[in-house]
């Protein structure tokens, strides 16, 4: 997998960033209790259909490509292929890129893991078709691979619910290092931009929305929920959409300048983005209105 991001590759790079917007996507319930972790884990060893991806078993910096069996509606797009990365994290843009821990990421613990370091190191998944599950197992840190073995799991639920579950933490996330990987617990959705300003190519990374919980007091039988939020495409006309008080709070036209793509087409917009990007199809039936 490319070089991954981190502060001294943001300068290096020339990217900078933009201020988050305001929307919310999901309420977030974060539990530490044994048995309500056990309850939420997947026993994948269990389960039929199980497979064991050997290339990221023994890895390092790789990530490898999986088509989910359902629609998983994620920041109001709906994801099919999922990409799975040994550093933690999955990526659910639609293009590979070198930048995948800084935009569209779903990362139950993002941090430098070589699962090339241990021969008990595995990264597994499995669909039940309602749900998808990815599990890194007895993981270790590249840079600090005595600290011990990490074990951890998220699932993507066909309803847009989000779950992770930490069975092994050896050491506060907050204090791993991120010199050489980014260290990130959440979800982000952002894309990057290619602008060239004074003969200088720049890219510029818009994040529009981050669930940030590295700060969080991650332990053993944590479990993080994740209930997605109504978004327009939960609602069955761009009238819905339009009308629905579906607890959007739009920013103002002159706060920022935010970037979103519809399949291969980009649209710029400075206020209304979501709306722009999930009813483009539908500008003549709303002009008609009017």
């Amino acid at each position: 997998m490319p070089e991954e991001i981190t502060n001294s590759t943001l300068a290096k790079h020339n990217i900078t960033r933009t201020e988050e917007d305001h929307h919310q996507y999901y309420n977030s319930s974060f539990i530490v209790d044994p048995d309500i972790g056990h309850s939420y884990w997947v026993n994948l060893k269990k389960k039929d259909g199980l497979r064991i991806n050997d290339m990221l078993s023994k890895s390092y910096r790789r990530a490898a490509t999986v088509k989910l069996s359902f629609d998983f509606p994620f920041y109001g797009s709906i994801v099919r292929n999922v990409t799975i990365a040994t550093g933690g994290f999955l990526y659910t843009g639609e293009y590979v890129h070198s930048w995948l821990a800084a935009t569209q990421y779903i990362a139950p613990l993002m941090a430098n893991f070589d699962t090339r370091i241990s021969n008990d190191s595995l990264i597994m998944y499995h669909d039940n078709g309602t749900a998808f599950t990815v599990q890194w197992e007895k993981v270790k840190l590249q840079d600090h691979p005595t600290e011990g073995d990490f074990t951890f799991q998220v699932t993507l639920h066909k309803s847009g619910d989000i779950t992770f579950v930490y069975q092994n933490v050896p050491v506060i996330v907050e204090q791993i290092k991120d010199d050489h990987h980014p260290v990130k617990v959440g979800l982000s959705d952002a894309y990057i931009m290619d602008r060239t300003i004074f003969y200088v190519r720049r890219k510029t990374i818009y994040e529009y929305h981050r669930v940030d919980f590295r700060k969080e007091d991650i332990k053993n039988w944590t479990v993080i929920h994740l209930s997605a939020l109504p978004t327009c495409l939960d609602l069955k006309d761009c009238i819905s959409c339009l009308t629905e008080d579906i607890g959007f709070e739009f920013i103002s036209s002159n706060s920022i300048l935010t970037y979103r793509k519809l399949k291969t087409l980009f649209v710029i917009s400075i206020n209304m983005i979501h709306i722009v990007k999930h009813l483009f199809h539908c500008c003549t039936e709303v002009k008609l209105m009017q």
